[in-house]
């Protein structure tokens, strides 16, 4: 298992904002990790694209290459052309754009399911396109099925908050889980301690742990999981490991 890693983490913490482990959520606030496709890679994407050579794609490529590299079917490149529709990114912000782009990601040869997490969130905030958290839970499961991390996190948040569902321990656990089934594929790469959502998911399964939110309570999963985040790097709940070891 990877060493504890002893650092202050500089961005901004969204989905939580008192902490790691806090109780409040907000998928309306986006990191900077959460608006750029050059954030920290995730294992899904290699399964994904598992056996497919892609060219490696950078946001600092122009709209024309991108739309060369999507059309000879790059998912990423569509999900990076979104992002640039979304953010207004050397061209002129167009949520519908942006939109159509992360949809198609998903349909390409070689398709990126981070586009439809994109998409997911679309709906969800209702920018460009009225607010729908029907059609946002249906693309963040589509996502999530295809193993992103960061659609899974938002689904259990969404479970766990009751915003566009029925409240719900269980299943938000359940996702909760899902999200997290490969953490130990990340506790072993030194090189890579995941996306922010992969340790946000930590805490909130720590936290479920702690309270008996949807699973019995259980001290000992509890600290076991709020470590996990810690060994990733998220140090901002080592108090919580030291209240619950009294």
């Amino acid at each position: 298992m990877k060493k504890l890693l002893a650092i202050v983490l500089t961005g901004i913490i969204v989905l939580g904002a008192t902490g790691c482990g806090s109780d409040n959520t907000d998928l309306t606030t986006r990191s900077e990790s959460e608006v750029s496709v050059s954030s920290t890679e995730d294992f899904s994407d290699k399964e994904n694209n598992e056996g497919k050579e892609e060219k490696k794609i950078s946001e600092d490529m122009s709209v024309e290459e991108l739309l060369e590299s999507a059309k000879s079917g790059n998912g990423r490149s569509y999900t990076t052309l979104g992002q640039k529709y979304e953010n207004g990114d050397g061209v002129e912000q167009d949520y519908e754009q942006a939109l159509e782009y992360y949809l198609l990601s998903a349909e390409a040869d070689n398709a990126d399911f981070k586009g439809l997490r994109y998409a997911a969130l679309l709906y969800y905030e209702g920018k460009g396109v009225e607010k729908d958290y029907d059609k946002a839970r249906e693309y963040f499961i589509e996502a999530a099925e295809a193993g992103d991390i960061s659609a899974a996190y938002y689904l259990g948040s969404m479970y766990e908050e009751g915003e566009g569902v029925d409240k719900d321990f269980s299943e938000a656990f359940n996702y909760y889980e899902m999200a997290v089934s490969k953490v130990d594929e990340y506790l072993e790469n030194e090189n890579n301690n995941g996306p922010d959502e992969l340790k946000k998911a930590l805490c909130a399964l720590a936290r479920m742990y702690e309270k008996g939110l949807g699973v019995e309570k259980n001290t000992d999963k509890a600290i076991q999981y709020y470590q996990y985040a810690v060994d990733l790097g998220w140090d901002n709940v080592e108090e919580d490991i030291e209240r619950l070891s009294k």
